[in-house]
């Protein structure tokens, strides 16, 4: 069954074609109901995080202009709003690279691309290529997440200092900085694509959407140049980038498989967040992972619900990893005698 065909035809399928049904969970109609993509409602969330996000950068400005003495603290607190927000593209890209946001693909492709991932540097095109390969090939040899495990930072556990200093760094764009020399300077860790399905996602990787991309990011800096307006895209664009955003990067890479057992049989976490680490920290139900990697059919507003229904399952009670809230998430990463 091809990705389209999953992604589309969801009334027609049958127990027998359903693609992730999963024995002992969620039935074949309550499936059917949840992958229903809302017509408008994934692509409202995206528009709602740009409107956070003029609100956030209109506010602050504001206060700035007014003269008030407390401006850095707005401003502080519109560095955070924003890169919450762009973790919130991150998580509706990511729906729009299982087309989920609209039934319709173009459609769904051009707001998942325009409005969600490239305003955060990233090719749609690209991340539905390497993110499909890590469904299909979850904590495999294959899978395109599996690089990050070779990574000190992401060996677990830590000692307390050790962890914190790290999500320091990351708030502070220290990190950031740091990781963007290394890369240029040493080279990432490459990803060993020696599969014959890998090799030919990336013959279709997408140059010409990359040609794009590149000349509006170079079209937009020149015009910030000409007029002047580029401090505001350093000040609300690339700080957000570098510091809060980058901290949320790493908390959903970590939270998502890190210290879960390979044996596990979800081989994933759910963290079940409150509204203000929901907001801050993981937005629109990133976090409820487990659900996501067994139905990636179902919409990230959904997942919620998705997860109120498996906890009361004894297969998903007994087998799921479930972590509450991001406090005990950081109990899990480090030296439980330190």
């Amino acid at each position: 069954m091809s990705s389209s065909t999953i992604h589309t035809n969801r009334n027609d399928w049958t127990e027998k074609q359903f693609p992730f049904l999963q024995p002992g969970l969620l039935n074949l109609e309550t499936l059917r109901d949840l992958s229903q993509p809302h017509p408008l409602k994934g692509i409202a969330l995206v528009f709602f995080d740009w409107l956070i996000i003029i609100s956030a950068i209109l506010l602050s400005e504001w206060i700035r202009l007014e003269g008030f003495t407390f401006w850095f603290l707005a401003y502080i607190g519109a560095v955070v709003i924003i890169g919450s927000r762009m973790m919130a593209f991150g998580t509706l890209a990511h729906d729009g690279s299982h087309w989920l946001l609209h039934k319709n693909k173009l459609l769904n492709d051009v707001v998942a691309e325009v409005f969600a991932s490239s305003p955060v540097f990233v090719s749609l095109h690209d991340y539905r290529r390497d993110h499909l390969i890590h469904h299909k090939y979850l904590r495999s040899e294959f899978d395109t997440e599996m690089p990050l495990f070779e990574y000190t930072e992401y060996h677990f556990p830590k000692k307390p200092l050790r962890m914190a200093l790290i999500f320091f760094l990351d708030i502070t764009g220290i990190n950031f900085i740091y990781y963007f020399i290394r890369k240029f300077s040493k080279g990432s860790k490459a990803i060993n694509f020696n599969n014959s399905v890998q090799q030919e996602a990336i013959q279709r990787t997408g140059r010409s959407n990359k040609l794009i991309r590149y000349m509006v990011y170079a079209a937009i800096i020149a015009l910030s140049i000409v007029f002047n307006f580029w401090l505001l895209i350093l000040m609300y664009w690339i700080v957000p980038f570098i510091t809060w955003f980058a901290f949320t990067m790493r908390m959903r890479m970590i939270a998502e498989h890190f210290q879960v057992p390979a044996t596990a049989q979800y081989k994933s976490r759910t963290t079940v967040t409150n509204f203000l680490e929901g907001f801050f920290i993981s937005p629109h139900n990133l976090s409820y992972h487990i659900e996501h990697h067994l139905y990636p059919s179902i919409p990230c507003y959904r997942l919620r619900e998705v997860h109120e229904l498996m906890k009361q399952t004894p297969q998903y009670k007994e087998n799921g990893h479930i972590t509450y809230g991001f406090r005990k998430l950081f109990s899990e990463l480090v030296h439980p005698a330190i």
